[in-house]
């Protein structure tokens, strides 16, 4: 077999032992991947906008998404030690950073000029102040 050849071979392996890591591919996950794409995507716009686009931060912020898919794992791994056939802590995970995601798209949309709702904005800005409460 020639590469070319096995590169699907190669991909499907790959991918099974990724949705296996990650507990399948599912609405879930699908919801995730696209709320950490679509944030890496503004969040790169955003940068460029602003003139502050660097190449360590982004680096830097898709190790983070990285990181968030190996979070996941972890819950799948202890529902699996603990509930056994269910999947209520990776469920759990998953919604926490697509919340956490959704949030982030939305301040790089509105970054980038898309005009955003007076109560959603009033909304982000006391959960903004809530967090720098808890670092001080």
């Amino acid at each position: 077999m020639t590469k070319t050849e096995m590169l699907p071979l190669w991909s499907a392996a790959f991918g099974g032992f990724v949705g296996s890591f990650i507990g399948g591919w599912d609405g879930f996950i699908k919801a995730l991947v696209m709320f950490c794409a679509l944030d890496l995507l503004t969040g790169s716009l955003a940068a460029l906008k602003s003139k502050k686009y660097s190449c360590s931060a982004a680096f830097w912020g898709l190790t983070r998404k990285c990181l968030i898919f190996a979070i996941v794992a972890v819950g799948v791994e202890v529902d699996a030690a603990f509930i056994g056939d269910g999947s209520i802590v990776r469920t759990a995970v998953i919604f926490f950073y697509a919340s956490v995601e959704g949030v982030s798209v939305i301040e790089n949309a509105g970054k980038l000029g898309v005009p955003i709702p007076k109560k959603l904005t009033n909304m982000l800005r006391s959960l903004d102040d809530k967090e720098e409460g808890k670092n001080e």
